[in-house]
């Protein structure tokens, strides 16, 4: 009985023995993968809020103030250069003040409109280069982490391409500024290098407009609109400040509206001129 008992003892403390290794084994196991676990956890909300700063021109608070100071200088810009070109215009060259604002609103819109085909253009071929790359979902932990490593590998090339692009539209921007004066020059059917006001705006409109396409999602004129663009329409005192009058309706506009980017909140109101409504009625 005594040897069965001591047989039965050892037999007990051997099966003790094994299943202490194997319960150690998979604590072992469990802590290794809550390890993997938290840190494909942790890449993913890196992930998540990289993607979330590229996709919101509001997510950065650098941006946002970059943004702020943009539509500081395009206001400015209205008050001080656009007001030196339109009396330069009007007083010296007699054009009338409806033509010397429609002359300006083109200079403004043409230069917007090239610097952002320039600038943003060079970007979008930048991302569509980067955005190539594919990443393959299989189930297997291996390829898991290769996933994780080819996502950081892809974010990490995506903060490079706007490393590049910054540098290189900033190394263009002294290139090209002197043929887009005389594109848009050529477009206003007038010479302005011997008007020195007028000048200045130009430039001033080239530079700006560069700044603002020199953005992830770059800011946005009013549907690169035209001085009879709004004529007719109600006044929306949201979108615009008044010129000299206000009224119920738009006569004309004088100076866009200014938006954080395609389709996105205002950033700075428009001016236009306010009339009363048309009588159409006989």
């Amino acid at each position: 009985f005594n040897q069965s008992k001591t047989k039965w003892e050892k037999h007990c403390k051997k099966l003790t023995k094994k299943h202490t290794k194997e319960r150690d084994h998979l604590q072992k196991e469990i802590t290794s993968l809550t390890v993997e676990k938290d840190k494909l956890l942790k890449r993913l909300n890196t992930i998540e809020q990289d993607t979330r700063t590229h996709g919101n021109v509001n997510a950065n608070l650098s941006d946002a103030e970059s943004r702020t100071k943009l539509n500081a200088s395009y206001s400015e810009l209205y008050d001080n250069e656009w007001t030196e070109a339109f009396d330069e215009l009007t007083t010296d060259n007699k054009i009338t003040d409806k033509d010397a604002i429609m002359i300006l609103l083109k200079v403004l819109m043409t230069s917007f409109q090239n610097c952002r085909e320039v600038t943003w253009g060079r970007y979008e071929r930048l991302i569509h280069v980067a955005s190539s790359v594919d990443i393959k979902h299989v189930s297997s932990v291996s390829s898991a982490k290769h996933i994780t490593r080819t996502q950081n590998m892809n974010i990490d090339l995506m903060h490079d391409i706007k490393g590049i692009w910054l540098k290189a539209t900033q190394e263009l921007k002294e290139i090209a500024a002197e043929p887009l004066y005389s594109v848009i020059e050529a477009s206003l059917d007038m010479n302005i290098t011997v008007m020195p006001m007028t000048s200045k705006y130009l430039k001033r409109c080239i530079d700006l407009g560069w700044q603002m396409g020199v953005q992830e999602k770059p800011l946005h004129l009013d549907g690169f609109v035209e001085i009879d663009s709004y004529a007719g329409k109600s006044f929306d005192k949201d979108k615009f400040r008044a010129y000299t009058r206000y009224g119920s309706h738009i006569a004309f506009v004088v100076w866009p509206t200014l938006y954080e980017y395609e389709g996105g909140p205002i950033l700075g109101k428009g001016v236009a001129q306010g009339s009363a409504p048309v009588n159409t009625s006989n």
